[in-house]
């Protein structure tokens, strides 16, 4: 065995010597004290980006606005929801627990189609929030269900000229 002095650390080399197999795997593993030594050929970055990169990195580009909104919009939820848990309501833990518990009980009813997978916990739990909170859901039954038809019905009788 030999120990040479390089960069400033000791490094062992294997010689001639014949060791036990362990001690001979231990000589030519390299020291984690010494740099390896570096590839002199260096290419280009943006030689080597080939089109599937470009076009992710356009994608990203023209994406960056909407993530940036995106993480104020979070961070501003994060601060309600903190303020929320810290000093819940009353009955919110209760009517999370009720609807938490009707999803589950649609996940275990929708026995078939993917479709019953799908509709009988959304119902469900739809069916249970809307119980706890009837003002709020009758809000959002108005915007969802009301307004696209109102917007239909006025397409449609813009086009036939009945207005």
């Amino acid at each position: 065995m030999l120990l040479v002095r390089q960069n400033c650390a000791l490094v062992v080399s294997a010689c001639a010597v014949s060791l036990s197999g362990s001690m001979r795997l231990f000589c030519l593993l390299p020291s984690l004290y010494t740099r390896p030594k570096e590839d002199q050929s260096c290419v280009d970055p943006m030689v080597a980006v080939g089109q599937m990169e470009q076009s992710v990195a356009s994608l990203r580009k023209w994406v960056e606005p909407y993530t940036d909104q995106c993480q104020v919009w979070c961070r501003v939820k994060s601060v309600h929801m903190y303020q929320l848990f810290s000093a819940p309501p009353p009955d919110l833990y209760p009517s999370v627990a009720v609807v938490g518990f009707s999803g589950l009980l649609g996940l275990y009813l929708a026995k078939g189609s993917k479709v019953k997978r799908v509709a009988f916990p959304l119902g469900l739990m739809a069916l249970s929030a809307s119980m706890f909170y009837p003002q709020q859901a009758s809000s959002l039954f108005k915007v969802c269900i009301f307004s696209p038809l109102h917007h239909l019905m006025v397409l449609v009788f813009n086009c036939l000229g009945l207005t």
